[in-house]
């Protein structure tokens, strides 16, 4: 990349950073902070540790899709996963087993954790659960409701013979990553039930999991260049289309940052 927009990059990314700090002080301090929710992203690990990653928002209240949902209905819930509102540097607390590890969330809202577990896992079982509850800044309005949420992840177990990576993007949905306005319309006027999986994807996918005696559970793992905000309509779609889940890797925040202007 040539110096001149190395420097723009970074001029822009940083001018949005600072907007996003003023967004912030400026909300809280009119009308205080509203309801925030934590998002967690399926996560890994091994025996010995687990590995979370999530997000801190303001709660949009975005309703998960509908067969019946009208483009409109489509196009405002996507602008309200884009346009997020992070909470930013926000103190959460992760919890495993008793055991307890404090985390901070970047200035975007996400955080990650590694957790050790202080006893063996269940040999058979794929997936574990992961505490997260905010410690600070708690609204007002949930002084009296703890924020938590429960993440999800997946271990190996003995019974795997094997992992399977694979992209989402073209290989298992539809998203025409390489012709700009035919995503763009995927992304701001579909939703989890107007995407449709390419025809066998489901099956093979299911069968790559079970293995040969039904019972292998082989760990998935996915990879796409969609971004953080659409994660639940990703996890939604997998959902509906009975394909096993799993983490999902390299997801972006789509943004100005000091790489690019918009990561698309």
């Amino acid at each position: 990349m040539s110096d001149w927009k190395e420097v723009l990059n970074h001029f822009t990314a940083d001018a949005e950073r600072r907007m996003d700090e003023l967004r912030y002080r400026m909300h809280y301090q009119l009308g205080g902070l509203g309801p925030v929710k934590i998002v967690t992203y399926r996560g890994y690990g091994s025996p010995e540790r687990l590995y979370l990653r999530g997000r801190v928002l303001e709660d949009k209240r975005i309703p998960e899709a509908e067969k019946n949902d009208k483009l409109w209905d489509n196009l405002l819930n996507t602008y309200k996963r884009l346009e997020s509102d992070e909470v930013p540097n926000a103190r959460l607390v992760a919890r495993f087993q008793g055991a307890e590890q404090e985390i901070t969330a970047d200035e975007e809202g996400f955080f990650e954790v590694w957790i050790q577990p202080t006893r063996p896992l269940v040999k058979d079982r794929l997936w574990h659960a992961v505490e997260i509850e905010l410690i600070d800044p708690i609204p007002d309005v949930q002084r009296l409701d703890p924020v938590k949420a429960s993440g999800e992840v997946l271990v190996p177990p003995d019974t795997a013979r094997f992992v399977v990576i694979s992209d989402i993007d073209d290989t298992i949905v539809r998203s025409d990553a390489t012709h700009m306005v035919k995503m763009a319309r995927n992304v701001f006027l579909g939703n989890a039930h107007t995407r449709l999986p390419f025809p066998g994807v489901a099956g093979l996918y299911r069968a790559l999991f079970n293995g040969v005696n039904g019972k292998e559970m082989n760990p998935m793992f996915y990879v796409s260049s969609s971004p953080w905000n659409l994660y639940d309509l990703l996890a939604q779609f997998f959902n509906l289309h009975d394909i096993p889940v799993g983490p999902v890797l390299f997801l972006r925040d789509w943004g100005l940052t000091d790489e690019e202007m918009l990561p698309l």
